[in-house]
């Protein structure tokens, strides 16, 4: 299952008279095209901009596979939904006994 991080940057119109909509404006940039999002060092930097300028895009996309993508019996979803074979399960105790 991918995880995915999203930072909602809203003004707030009835409290925040600081960070106004222009504040905003002003302090934002998109990433350009060039820009690479699977470098994890600049992505750090990038994560870590904030002042007067803040980046707006995919600052760091990691292309490995999931957790569950490791373990094939995931895919029929979570092991506690999956039925138990008691009869394996109860060999394997035996040997414990």
């Amino acid at each position: 299952m991918p995880f995915s991080f999203v930072d909602i940057m809203q003004p707030c119109i009835s409290f925040n008279r600081i960070n106004t909509f222009l504040w905003y404006k002003e302090r934002s940039y998109f990433l350009p095209s060039t820009y690479d999002p699977t470098d994890f060092e600049i992505a750090i930097k990038k994560a870590f901009e904030w002042g007067d300028k803040t980046p707006l895009g995919v600052i760091y996309k990691n292309n490995k596979p999931s957790f569950e993508e490791h373990f094939p019996i995931l895919k029929k979803g979570p092991l506690a939904k999956q039925d138990v074979d008691t009869e394996m399960l109860s060999k394997i105790i035996e040997k414990y006994s």
